[in-house]
């Protein structure tokens, strides 16, 4: 019989999380393979997992590892409980991150502090959610050689992602963090054209 796992909440309230333990969960139980790679499919699962939320997560502010956007997994399993599959869709994404240098709801919070007046009516000294991790994690993990290709600095250099005035956490490596989407891309069978092209695509949009 199908079943079904919802996880819902309010932003902080470890939605991102429970669904991690549980894929962790999932993985202790014997798997099959992928014929090509003889990756166990709980780790692709995880792997795809890894980089939906480099690119698909922000630092808010109350949550550091906020999901912008609804995920739906579907899971297929043997008849002797392997997990054979997976389909995964997302969507609501939240593409004004892009479209406004990363901070739509830094607005809503200066405007809450206008009306409450407890803070500073200055909108230029609200500090504001980050873009999405992937931004910071390429900037600070790639090596010199790739910046140089992709034409890309440091996070400071773009106003894209300054304006948020929160280019780093206190609770996020993004130099070391930028190591799992290169292993999970790696994992997953993308080949070195489809990664170049996808960091051209990062860079455009910088």
């Amino acid at each position: 019989q199908n079943q079904s796992i919802l996880f819902t909440g309010e932003s902080g309230s470890g939605k991102t999380e429970n669904a991690n333990h549980l894929l962790s969960y999932l993985s202790r139980v014997p798997q099959a393979s992928h014929l090509s790679t003889q990756i166990p499919f709980s780790s692709l699962i995880t792997s795809t997992n890894t980089i939906l939320e480099a690119f698909g997560n922000a630092t808010t502010v109350n949550n550091d590892n906020s999901s912008r956007f609804i995920k739906f997994m579907k899971l297929f399993y043997s008849r002797t409980g392997e997990i054979t599959g997976a389909h995964i869709v997302t969507t609501i994404l939240d593409r004004p991150r892009i479209f406004s240098c990363g901070c739509p709801e830094r607005d809503i919070i200066t405007l809450f502090q206008i009306l409450t007046n407890s803070g500073s009516t200055d909108v230029s000294a609200a500090v504001g959610p980050r873009n999405f991790h992937i931004f910071y994690q390429a900037l600070s993990g790639m090596d010199e050689e790739s910046k140089s290709k992709y034409g890309l600095t440091k996070a400071h250099d773009y106003l894209f992602l300054r304006k948020s005035r929160k280019l780093s956490t206190d609770t996020r490596d993004d130099g070391l963090d930028f190591q799992k989407p290169l292993l999970a891309l790696e994992q997953l069978g993308f080949n070195s054209e489809e990664r170049d092209f996808l960091f051209s695509v990062l860079a455009a949009i910088l």
